[in-house]
């Protein structure tokens, strides 16, 4: 399980970053990924390996994603994620 702590740049920017120790459960570089909430909705997204240095993801979702945060959490909070595919993350409470 992916725990993300959602600073002011997760809170406010539509996107996270994975740890590479996650970094071979995800996809590659522009490919789809699919976030789903734990209400169902899915919010469609893709996966950046460019932005950092060492090539780990950086899930991109948007704002639908950063909205969905801001009105469920605060900032400063831990979102837990779950691996479901390489192009599947739900969020799991």
């Amino acid at each position: 399980m992916i725990e993300v702590i959602l600073s002011k740049t997760y809170f406010n920017q539509g996107f996270f970053n994975v740890r590479v120790e996650y970094s071979e459960s995800l996809g590659d570089h522009n490919e789809p990924i699919i976030f789903q909430k734990n209400d169902e909705k899915l919010i469609l997204g893709y996966i950046n390996r460019i932005a950092n240095s060492n090539s780990t993801p950086r899930i991109m979702l948007g704002k639908e994603f950063t909205k969905w945060i801001q009105t469920n959490y605060s900032a400063g909070d831990i979102l837990k994620i779950e691996i479901k595919s390489k192009h599947y993350l739900k969020e799991n409470l």
